[in-house]
């Protein structure tokens, strides 16, 4: 059976003193993400031999590690062969309250230092499979494994919905991408996020950031910092926050930890081809060599505000000029923004590029709305719209 290592994970290498256990782990990972105690002891004093200072080398791969795991990285830990099991056991329960898997690699089976609860691969024994993070265009390399790609509007906790929009792509061998906004409202949405976690780890999905995952990430923040000051919760918001007050200590800690290393390999903007995604909107400079980025983020997560009818008392009212600025046989897919909860809304602007908005409601009482995108050469084709 083949053992996969996904995306984030703590990869404890075993026996790491044979030469042939050294030479694949170098051959299946990449440099960034392996940690050894030479190379971090080389990095802090040089090619001394100071022993006495272990304690602190230690100390500095935990940090590291800690670091990695809290950016969605995967990290690669072994020690030279100096294996002991009380440094192991320190790291795997760092790798815990982060909600990350451990996974240990042994030269032999029946190590003494893989405990029957951790995930072990034997060398040469156990087929593996690494899960690689997407380049910066995927398209190619997504269209390699995949039949197309299914893009899915806010899911807002529905977690009903997202289970059947997942067997619906899986069915069919489509790679998934969200468009952000997967908490809030809906009641499970501690367990939808989970889901998709589980699935941007494992290599068949990606994400791009909503502003409720910004709003959760910055909740989260707030509380760990010990700051006293009053912090503003939506009524979408508080279903999200009041799970995650209910859970035990533990329990919150490793879901905040798969939340942000989550967080830590999304995008604002995906381009896959002619096919453009984002949450909220895209900010016009988006199309030329102009650097707006704190307007190009602003429109990204919380859309284009409508400034005919903004006044110091008026709520925060949504417009669309944007889509005007899409060129011709570009389109673009947003979510964010319920213009029906019947059915996707497809809209031609004057450029002649298209805008399409997923979101139909889910979570506050529509449906999921997906959209399927069939490979056309270098460039996307939609197929067809579902709802769940």
């Amino acid at each position: 059976m083949e053992k996969i290592i996904p995306l984030h994970a703590l990869v404890i290498v075993v026996s790491a003193g044979d030469p042939d256990c050294l030479a694949e782990v170098g051959a299946i990972f990449p440099d960034h993400e392996v940690i050894n105690t030479a190379a971090v002891s080389q990095s802090l004093i040089g090619p001394k031999n100071r022993p006495e200072l272990t304690s602190i080398i230690q100390s500095e791969i935990r940090h590291r590690v800690a670091l990695k795991l809290s950016l969605g990285e995967r990290v690669v830990v072994y020690d030279d062969g100096n294996d002991d099991p009380h440094w192991h056991n320190g790291l795997t329960r760092l790798a815990e309250r982060q909600g990350a898997p451990v996974i240990y690699l042994c030269a032999e089976p029946g190590h003494d230092d893989c405990p029957a609860f951790r995930t072990t691969i034997v060398f040469g024994q156990d087929s593996i499979s690494v899960v690689k993070p997407l380049p910066d265009n995927p398209l190619e390399c997504i269209s390699a494994n995949f039949c197309g790609i299914t893009v899915v509007g806010d899911v807002h906790g529905n977690l009903p919905a997202l289970k059947s929009a997942v067997a619906w792509a899986t069915s069919r061998n489509q790679f998934v991408w969200f468009l952000g906004d997967v908490i809030d409202y809906g009641n499970k949405s501690l367990e939808t996020f989970d889901i998709v976690y589980n699935m941007m780890m494992g290599g068949t999905a990606a994400m791009i950031i909503g502003n409720h995952e910004r709003k959760i990430a910055r909740w989260a923040q707030h509380h760990e910092d010990g700051d006293r000051r009053s912090f503003k919760l939506s009524d979408g918001n508080q279903v999200t926050t009041t799970a995650l007050n209910a859970l035990g200590f533990n329990a919150r800690q490793a879901w905040l930890g798969r939340f942000r290393a989550a967080l830590g390999r999304v995008s604002l903007i995906a381009q896959l081809g002619n096919v453009h995604l984002v949450h909220g909107a895209m900010h016009p400079d988006v199309w030329t060599e102009r650097d707006n980025p704190r307007d190009i983020e602003n429109y990204a997560l919380y859309g284009e505000p409508d400034m005919r009818l903004r006044t110091p008392t008026a709520a925060f009212r949504l417009g669309y000029s944007w889509v005007d600025s899409v060129p011709d046989k570009e389109i673009v897919f947003v979510g964010h923004d319920v213009r029906s909860t019947m059915a996707p809304i497809a809209v031609t602007g004057a450029m002649g590029g298209k805008v399409v908005f997923l979101d139909t409601g889910s979570g506050k009482g529509g449906p999921l709305a997906t959209a399927d995108l069939r490979f056309a050469g270098k460039r996307l084709r939609l197929e067809n719209f579902n709802l769940f």
